[in-house]
């Protein structure tokens, strides 16, 4: 088995191929797959003044145009805000930097401020205007955030990539996987569910063909005003979201998708969770603030260790 390990996205890159023990290093495309992470932190990374996001974020009222990936990447951001309604909105921008969050997380150091964070009016249905022929995009009024589903496409692009050498491998990028195929003589890759409080794991999932997406706030959180903030932040509020929720695990055949509904999941908060989850009929796992979790009917199947 081959392993690579890298950082990219303000994330560790896990990457095992299960079916080239035999092949020499020299012959496999590795640093193509690695690339894939790479290249989307140099165009969509909110912090990079020489990103593309960047430059949009300047002056997002006109039209810029972009390569073919920020092009596809702001695309698909806008697909999942009509298919969420809006519960999914990458103008979040200036409600991570109203917390704190305007500098790379390890750059957030103790209280980011005096205030405390109050909530904002709702955000005025989102119209980006989009030229196909020219890849020129116009976001609106607003700056927007995509790492979340930037994150996703990376996986999904480095899957396809290596895919082309690969029939079993498994790619990690900071809670969101791919699962190819299977190792050596087993049916199906075991992926840990990690319990938000830090100590080991809640469950194991098997998954094969299949993203896996966590959003937590385990990692990405600080306090602000005097009270404790995270990322994961509720569009029609302004502030984090996610009542009662510490972490929320998807599996979806489609990366992306996968990481739009974790999203989606959580914000939905402790109350809604569950009949969301079952409307959407997508295997989901979720851990509340006390400690105790539960998953949807969809996730059953894909189970095969728990917590006691």
């Amino acid at each position: 088995m081959i392993k690579i390990q890298t950082k990219a996205m303000a994330s560790k890159i896990n990457i095992l191929v299960a079916d080239a023990s035999d092949a020499p290093i020299e012959d496999w495309h590795g640093a193509e797959v690695v690339s894939v992470f790479r290249h989307y932190e140099a165009l969509l990374s909110r912090f990079k003044e020489s990103s593309e996001l960047w430059e949009i974020n300047q002056d997002p009222s006109r039209m810029h145009r972009v390569s073919r990936l920020t092009y596809a990447a702001i695309r698909e951001a806008y697909e999942a805000y009509l298919k969420t309604k809006s519960i999914f909105d990458p103008r979040v921008y200036q409600d991570l930097c109203r917390l704190g969050y305007s500098v790379s997380f390890a750059q957030i150091n103790g209280d980011t401020d005096s205030d405390t964070p109050e909530k904002r009016d709702p955000l005025p249905a989102w119209n980006p205007e989009f030229d196909a022929g020219s890849t020129s995009v116009k976001v609106g009024s607003m700056p927007i955030d995509l790492g979340g589903i930037g994150k996703g496409l990376a996986v999904r692009d480095a899957a396809a990539a290596l895919g082309s050498y690969s029939s079993a491998f498994l790619i990690e990028a900071g809670g969101d996987c791919y699962a190819k195929g299977s190792p050596a003589d087993v049916d199906e890759w075991l992926i840990g569910i990690e319990n938000p409080s830090g100590n080991g794991h809640l469950a194991i999932v098997a998954v094969r063909d299949a993203g896996c997406a966590t959003s937590s706030i385990r990692l990405r959180n600080w306090r602000r005003g005097g009270s404790q903030v995270h990322h994961l932040i509720d569009p029609s509020t302004g502030l984090p979201g996610g009542e009662g929720l510490l972490s929320v695990t998807v599996l979806h055949p489609d990366p992306v998708r996968a990481e739009i509904l974790s999203k989606t999941l959580f914000l939905s908060g402790q109350d809604r969770i569950n009949e969301m989850a079952e409307e959407e009929n997508v295997a989901a796992f979720w851990v509340f603030d006390d400690g105790s979790y539960r998953f949807s009917s969809e996730m059953q199947d894909q189970l095969r260790w728990l917590a006691t």
